[in-house]
């Protein structure tokens, strides 16, 4: 009598769709990191090869978070993008790379939040993760 009392009360659709909501956010707040690292890529090649090569490390991290939550979607990257301003922005370190990434980020799930696409709930559990990363950066 569960399943059917679930499939009444529609609560595996309210499970779903949040789930997907957080998935899209999550998606979204990845494309908005890779392109405020791509806005970076100036600034590291006229550093120089090892900057270079700490944001190929960093952006190939992001490429993976793309991917993975694009085939959870089964959306196509380009539609999800959205574009932005991109910043002269210069990073001394892989650290403040990864610092910008999660910046994009959470700019971007508070856009979402703000737009109606995901919930307070959705926002605040990416947010904790988000702080989480920027913590985890602090004491490595």
């Amino acid at each position: 009598t569960l399943p059917m009392l679930i499939r009444w009360l529609r609560l595996g659709e309210k499970a779903e769709a949040r789930d997907e909501e957080e998935v899209t956010a999550r998606y979204l707040a990845a494309l908005a990191a890779v392109e405020r690292l791509d806005a970076l890529g100036p600034a590291a090649a006229a550093r120089g090869q090892p900057q270079r090569e700490r944001l190929a490390r960093v952006r190939a991290a992001y490429d993976e978070r793309v991917a993975y939550f694009s085939r959870q979607l089964g959306a196509d990257e380009a539609e999800a993008a959205e574009a932005m301003d991109p910043a002269a922005i210069a990073c001394e370190s892989a650290e403040e790379m990864e610092r910008e990434a999660i910046a994009a980020e959470r700019q971007m799930v508070i856009r979402l939040r703000d737009q109606g696409v995901i919930g307070d709930e959705v926002l605040r559990r990416i947010q904790s993760e988000l702080d989480h990363e920027e913590s985890r950066l602090e004491g490595g």
